[in-house]
């Protein structure tokens, strides 16, 4: 199988950033996320989405001191403390994404001599609590470096039926590794919204587990109203949710091989051509944050229209 093109273009679309800011006309400016989406309603002879899909790099995230207990005297049992940066692409309901079924990776950085990584993450929100790819010691397959390459693709079955597949890029061996999940959400005895998740790509390490969501919370239904690919912090997307801590620095992140599917009232399945997204079809977003009545850019989308590409950059850029 070739190397994916989104590795051997990565220097050149990170000077081409730099060099032609203006790519992007209209971007638009949320508080939880950077990146871009497509809307239904744009389409009405098409359907809602079914299916959406892309590649991303895995970013390397930068190393906070306020975050290291050596420095800060404060003793932290678990990495939930260390700042994230989360790449995803997301199906949802209404044009806000205030519940969607969102897949990607999710890039960390821990402490000095300690190799920055990621994992894979997925989420019903916001109903339930995120879900990681269960770490196993000794299985190389899904462990994540800065400058890893992995296309997620994410389709909604049914209404309460998903099925997610990651692939992760080894240029070690020049293959690829493959895992899916399949989620399907219920309601317990008492009400309350439950998931049922199972792998399969892990072999013998491959589980079932159920996910408990919020106790009394409506048990959701998955729709494809806007598809979204993006860029966020560990916390929940939601124009909404406080964000207590700012998003950290981290290197560009390319998303590329973007996909986009839906299912017209006939049931047939629509395919977006590659170059829709640059041809005024989709809406660009950059995240702000206000504070003390400032705003401040915490990061910013480019395309690219010659290559079908876009690129997620912090608002000053740190190239690794």
């Amino acid at each position: 199988m070739h190397r994916p093109r989104i590795l051997n273009g990565l220097l050149n679309l990170a000077f081409l950033a730099l060099a032609f800011p203006t790519l992007v006309h209209g971007t638009k400016t949320r508080q939880d996320m950077c990146g871009l989406s497509m809307h239904a309603r744009d389409f009405p002879d098409r359907g809602s989405f079914s299916a959406v899909e892309a590649t991303f790099t895995v970013p390397q995230v930068a190393y906070d001191p306020a975050y290291d207990p050596a420095v800060t005297g404060r003793q932290q049992d678990n990495a939930s403390y260390y700042p994230y940066v989360n790449s995803c692409v997301a199906l949802c309901c209404g044009d806000d994404c205030s519940t969607r079924l969102s897949a990607g990776v999710q890039a960390f950085s821990t402490l000095p001599g300690v190799n920055e990584g990621g994992k894979l993450v997925f989420q019903i929100s916001p109903v339930f609590a995120p879900e990681t790819l269960p770490e196993t010691k000794g299985d190389e397959r899904f462990v994540f470096n800065s400058s890893d390459t992995v296309r997620v693709r994410l389709e909604i079955l049914e209404p309460h039926l998903a099925h997610i597949t990651f692939t992760k890029y080894q240029p070690s061996d020049n293959t690829n590794h493959t895992v899916s999940i399949e989620i399907s959400i219920f309601q317990s005895p008492a009400g309350d919204p439950m998931a049922g998740i199972s792998t399969d790509g892990l072999g013998d390490k491959d589980l079932n587990w159920s996910s408990h969501g919020e106790e009394g919370a409506p048990t959701p239904t998955l729709c494809g109203d806007s598809a979204w690919w993006y860029v966020s912090d560990k916390f929940d997307p939601g124009e909404k949710a406080a964000r207590p801590e700012r998003l950290p620095r981290f290197s560009p992140v390319l998303i590329a091989n973007h996909g986009l599917e839906a299912t017209s009232e006939h049931g047939t399945t629509v395919h977006w051509p590659a170059n829709l997204m640059w041809s005024n079809g989709a809406r660009f977003w950059n995240m702000v944050r206000d504070e003390g009545g400032k705003t401040e850019e915490m990061c910013r989308v480019r395309g690219f229209i010659d290559s079908g590409m876009a690129m997620v950059q912090s608002s000053n850029p740190w190239m690794v």
